[in-house]
């Protein structure tokens, strides 16, 4: 038996639970875990260690921001959750420009950054960090340009680095209408 205890903001855990528990069953269900809630933490108990992190991702993503519907992507596949913590990269009194930064102008660098590497971002100005669900390939990658928006380099040097590094447009195209096809049979 595994237990692993995660920290949830008690304004996130209505998302994590959802209406009637509808989303907590469906992560039992799936993942073959029992939470327990607490005022500002979930208990994961479990057989199966990679389901128990695979639970506790899904925590942290709602957490850090991300809705359950997009969370939940962490049920299936290999998509994983990671979290950039601004305050392991630069000053507090920094964290709002750099998060302004990371949005880019009228959103456009977010955006670019999520159809280049097939990754859901939230940015939470609150907790001062960015959250990227995706596959480890893409996670690498989106990551590597928000370190480096981080450090003060242009938003069109880390485009024209995206657009050199990310895999092939129609290739994403192709993973995206496969996710919406599976989407669709489960539904």
């Amino acid at each position: 038996m595994i237990k692993k205890s995660v920290n949830i903001s008690p304004d996130r855990l209505g998302f994590l639970i959802g209406k009637n528990k509808r989303n907590l069953r469906e992560i039992e269900e799936i993942l073959g875990v029992k939470f327990e809630i607490g005022k500002d933490y979930v208990t994961i108990i479990g057989e199966d260690g990679y389901n128990v992190l695979r639970a506790e991702m899904i925590v942290k993503a709602i957490d850090s921001g991300f809705t359950f519907d997009t969370a939940k992507k962490l049920l299936f596949g290999t998509y994983v959750f990671e979290a950039i913590d601004l305050e392991d990269y630069c000053e507090p009194r920094s964290f709002k420009r750099v998060l302004s930064r990371i949005i880019g102008k009228k959103g456009i660098f977010k955006l670019e950054l999520k159809k280049y590497t097939n990754c859901d971002i939230v940015i939470s100005e609150d907790k001062h960090m960015v959250g990227l669900i995706g596959e480890p390939e893409d996670i690498n990658l989106a990551k590597e340009c928000i370190l480096k928006i981080i450090k003060g380099t242009s938003h069109g040097r880390v485009i024209r680095y995206l657009h050199h590094h990310a895999r092939n447009p129609n290739e994403l195209n192709i993973r995206e209408m496969i996710l919406r096809k599976k989407k669709d049979w489960e539904e």
